[in-house]
């Protein structure tokens, strides 16, 4: 089964990815694609709570996992203390 082309996300644009129409995802939350400039400023009044949505929901995750990754290394350094073993200090950035 073929996938069906990807088309513009403005509702009022029938414009399909191929041939000299290259679809650009919207750089914020990469969930809809536009044909140009003029698709996605006319679509932004509708698309910009579903917008800033995800890309919070995207910043939360990203430090979600930066805590997950913190934690790890927390406890890997309270397993190698228990070890004896020193374990380097960490650098805040």
């Amino acid at each position: 089964m073929e996938a069906k082309p990807q088309t513009c996300s403005h509702p009022e644009c029938s414009k399909q990815e191929g041939g000299e129409v290259q679809l650009k995802k919207c750089s914020a939350c990469k969930l809809v694609s536009y044909c140009g400039t003029q698709c996605q400023r006319g679509h932004w009044k509708e698309h910009k709570s579903a917008c800033k949505e995800h890309e919070a929901m995207l910043k939360r995750m990203h430090r979600m996992g930066q805590a997950a990754a913190m934690n790890d290394i927390l406890m890997m350094k309270a397993e190698l203390a228990s070890r004896g073993i020193a374990f380097p200090e960490l650098k805040k950035s």
